[in-house]
């Protein structure tokens, strides 16, 4: 088989899907912060099991550390990379994961109960410990839910070029919801909720110029590399040139030429948004984008990442608005907890305690109202669609991300504050990490036939690819490496 004829089937491949229902994608999401809660619970009763003896001494103390770090790292893999992977390839075993994970942290928090005497659970009322590593400026809940949602997405990009992974959970053509639907939404999202807008620090002179022009330059990079090396393309995504970079640098563009005022990107984002789903629905502009006809303009070749890039600002501006929430949320606490104000007494540690858990409970209410005006926006005004990232997806995302983030914050409230090595090392770069991702990516499909590749052979091969991102991840954060665009 020839070079032109594989690409072509590659293309064949990944179009024409219809995708899933909403419930199956969040029952996958679901099973990350399921398995994160275990990894918790299994870290605090390990502790208790190991005690606190430990070496105080220096170079011998390093290398303690440094083995420490390492087996960490492994089983944070062991525990939460290869789950993922495994039920993100084999969708069957979600519920039964999700269920073990349960069962099992259930079980380990009963055997620390009976046999130390020791709450492993901070719960009804959180720890002083507990309620400022929350409270911190870096928020735990949200380093883990950006981690996880990147894990997500790395997987998916490779894996969706295989048999093993179900066609339903690719990319829609047009409109419907896959897996794959989740990645630029979520990337959006889990920027806007810690972008300087959220966290009300001014952006300086040019900023915006500064921060676009990396994307710009990577949206370029993507688009030469891949008419270059005749690589596959699912036109219907974004367009003939257009690409996620490109999408990515509209949404900062927007930003920046129209600077909004702390408090009001909420507002300002919800009239975008139902501007442009006005029309979507009161033009003929959402059945020229979900049509294949292309006229020879650039905008008529590129219309779905053109139009869509209005959607994508919307939710970015809804998403700093979340984002702004929980600075303010975490700031109040922090002020219940000062020492100069109510001292380190019982009652201010209950005080931020029912904060912060009014706050969890904020959160889950949001996202079930949000749930609900997914549903009727989908049935009654248009159903989801990324193409066009309309009112339906972008209620979609924000529901969605806010899943995992409330499931975060609220296994957060349950047990100490830990750093965890792998899902940091995630965060503390995660657009490098999904760069490496594209670029492993690439480096496979040109290596192999990924179409006819066995189900079982597909596995190790995406075994070992994040495999090799969770290791590179790690190497970069253990040494303080942060490749920052901007």
């Amino acid at each position: 088989m020839d070079a032109t004829e594989l690409k072509r089937l590659k293309e064949e491949f990944v179009s024409n899907l219809e995708g899933t229902t909403m419930l199956e994608i969040s029952s996958v999401m679901g099973l990350t912060p399921v398995a994160v809660f275990f990894r918790l619970v299994l870290a605090a009763f390990l502790d208790q099991t190991q005690g606190t003896k430990r070496s105080r001494t220096g170079k011998h103390r390093d290398s303690t550390k440094a083995a420490a770090s390492s087996q960490s790292t492994l089983l944070d893999f062991l525990v939460i990379v290869m789950p993922t992977l495994y039920c993100m390839t084999h969708p069957e075993a979600v519920w039964p994961s999700i269920l073990f994970f349960s069962v099992a942290s259930a079980f380990l928090v009963l055997i620390a109960k009976r046999q130390w005497a020791s709450d492993i659970l901070c719960f009804p009322c959180p720890s002083r410990h507990v309620l400022a590593g929350i409270a911190s400026p870096k928020k735990p809940f949200l380093s883990k839910y950006r981690a996880s949602m990147m894990l997500l997405t790395v997987i998916a990009i490779l894996a969706v070029d295989f048999d093993i992974f179900p066609r339903r959970f690719g990319k829609a053509e047009t409109f419907g919801t896959g897996l794959m639907d989740v990645g630029v939404g979520s990337f959006v999202v889990a920027n806007g909720v810690v972008s300087r807008e959220a966290r009300g620090v001014p952006t300086p002179p040019r900023g915006g110029l500064r921060r676009t022009s990396p994307l710009l330059l990577l949206g370029f990079a993507r688009l030469a590399a891949t008419k270059a090396a005749g690589y596959q393309e699912h036109v219907g995504e974004y367009g003939t040139h257009w690409n996620f970079f490109f999408t990515l640098a509209a949404v900062e563009l927007l930003t920046s030429a129209a600077p909004i005022g702390p408090g009001r990107a909420g507002l300002v984002g919800a009239v975008v948004l139902a501007g442009y789903q006005a029309v979507l629905s009161k033009s003929n502009l959402s059945e020229v984008l979900m049509s294949n006809h292309r006229g020879a303009s650039l905008l008529s070749q590129n219309k779905e990442g053109v139009a869509s890039a209005f959607g994508y600002w919307a939710l970015y501006l809804l998403s700093v608005q979340l984002g702004r929430f929980f600075a303010t949320s975490a700031a109040h606490a922090a002020q219940e907890l000062a020492p100069g104000k109510t001292g380190e007494s019982r009652e201010s540690d209950l005080q931020a305690g029912r904060h912060w858990w009014r706050f969890a409970g904020k959160v889950w209410g949001l996202q079930l109202a949000l749930w609900v005006c997914t549903n009727l926006a989908d049935a009654y005004i248009e159903r989801v669609s990324r193409r066009s990232c309309n009112l339906a997806y972008v209620l979609w995302m924000l529901a969605f991300n806010l899943q995992a983030i409330s499931m975060f914050v609220t296994f957060d409230l349950l047990l100490p504050p830990r750093s965890y090595s792998l899902l940091d090392a995630i965060d503390y770069n995660l657009l490098p990490i999904f760069l490496l991702g594209n670029l492993l990516t690439g480096l496979v499909n040109m290596s192999i036939d990924t179409l006819h590749t066995p189900r079982a052979h597909a596995f190790i091969i995406l075994t070992l690819y994040i495999g090799v991102v969770s290791w590179t991840a790690w190497v970069l954060h253990r040494t303080r490496v942060r490749l920052a665009f901007w």
